[in-house]
């Protein structure tokens, strides 16, 4: 299973995005969150989706499928999408919401999906299973398995509720993907929609013992505020030391 963050922010983008990281990504100057699986199935699509498949050398037309978490701009934007579906294809372009917000969503060249947390949908060797996720915009989480790996997209979202945490117990992931958007520090409002690391440091002895994940998952960070950070290098270097994982644009996993 191989795995692109496509973005890594939250929506306090960089001006740098629109000079000199442009064309390229950088570290510190990071586009709107998502994630690339296996080269076809992408996860959000917001302002700078469309531009970081171009930097990846991904072209549009391989794009079979966009997973929706919640309907910001910075996660779903119409245009951005429209220009995945209009690329030369043999089908269309599938795109996957919450099913609240299916049937408002108009959309050229696509067939729009409603997802219900908890109904488990096929996309080629994968399962997909849509979770209740604690954020605005008709939320969902995403459980991933393809019979031998399993991960969690969890960008937007604060803590885990209820059923998505029932529903993950004894799971063992290979891969957790975390809201981080609030940095070290406790106090900011933001804690009923988002994670700061403070949050995230209690959620993690819960999930092991909860048998969510173990000495073998990878846990990384994504939906990073800059403006809520310090520097990538600063941030990842004391995650290390915890055993945290901080994600950048265009890093590539392989689990």
């Amino acid at each position: 299973m191989e795995l692109i963050f496509t973005g890594t922010s939250a929506a306090d983008f960089s001006p740098l995005l629109k000079t000199t990281y442009a064309h390229t990504f950088g570290k510190d100057a990071r586009r709107s969150s998502g994630l690339l699986l296996d080269r076809h199935i992408q996860i959000d699509c917001g302002y700078h989706t469309v531009g970081s498949l171009g930097i990846l050398g991904v072209p549009l037309s391989d794009i079979t499928d966009i997973l929706i978490t919640h309907t910001h701009q910075d996660h779903f934007l119409p245009d951005e999408i429209e220009k995945i579906a209009a690329a030369p294809r043999n089908e269309k372009l599938r795109v996957w919401i919450h099913s609240s917000a299916a049937s408002a969503c108009s959309l050229k060249h696509c067939e729009v999906i409603g997802l219900t947390a908890l109904r488990s949908v096929k996309l080629g060797a994968y399962e997909i299973t849509p979770l209740d996720a604690n954020h605005t915009g008709y939320p969902l989480h995403y459980y991933i398995e393809d019979g031998h790996k399993r991960v969690f997209y969890g960008c937007d979202g604060a803590w885990l509720l209820t059923d998505t945490y029932y529903f993950l117990k004894d799971k063992h992931l290979d891969m957790m993907i975390l809201d981080g958007t609030v940095g070290d520090y406790t106090g900011d409002y933001r804690m009923a929609e988002h994670n700061s690391i403070p949050m995230i440091r209690l959620m993690l002895p819960s999930l092991r013992n909860f048998g969510v994940i173990d000495e073998h998952t990878q846990v990384w960070l994504s939906h990073i505020a800059p403006s809520l950070h310090k520097s990538h290098a600063e941030t990842e270097a004391f995650l290390r030391a915890e055993g945290l994982h901080l994600a950048y644009d265009g890093l590539t996993v392989n689990i």
